[in-house]
């Protein structure tokens, strides 16, 4: 083997360790930015409907209770929500509870009897899978790992031929 073409293969060896340190942090990065994401958006939705959930459990508007679990589970990464009330009804959606690939979030929703302290009225737990975060970064991952690759290795054969 030539001078030439083993330098061209250090080359390459060489960027696709680097290459491939880079893309596993960047990689990293991307999953623990979209997961963030998704449980933020999850929070914003619990923000947005606790007092009207807290609201129909003290009414016992039940018929409200399930439009509002309807609309959070509607959300496409939210796959089951068990809701649980401080007499013991409980409410769900979703066939059964992930086994993987999955994050939980509880929101405990209380409420200020008359100034006589916050009262746990109820509990409420969320499943997200993370599924599509998952196929998202291992589509990521191939891509880089290609366009690096070919990158370096038309830069290293174009250097060869020099």
């Amino acid at each position: 083997m030539s001078l030439g073409k083993k330098f061209a293969l250090s080359v390459i060896l060489a960027s696709t360790l680097l290459s491939s340190i880079v893309t596993v942090f960047q990689l990293y990065t991307n999953f623990h930015r979209d997961k963030r994401s998704l449980i933020d958006a999850v929070d914003n939705i619990n923000k947005a409907f606790k007092s009207t959930f807290v609201d129909a459990l003290r009414e016992y508007n039940y018929e409200i209770l399930e439009t509002l679990l309807d609309g959070v589970y509607s959300s496409p990464d939210v796959v089951y929500i068990a809701l649980k009330t401080s007499e013991g009804r409980v409410f769900q959606r979703g066939n059964e509870i992930p086994k993987e690939n999955y994050e939980t979030q509880i929101y405990d929703f209380f409420y200020d009897q008359n100034g006589r302290g916050k009262q746990k009225i109820v509990s409420m737990q969320i499943y997200i899978s993370l599924d599509n975060i998952h196929s998202e970064v291992l589509s990521l991952l191939w891509t880089l790992l290609l366009s690096n690759f070919l990158k370096t290795t038309l830069g290293a054969v174009d250097n060869s031929h020099r």
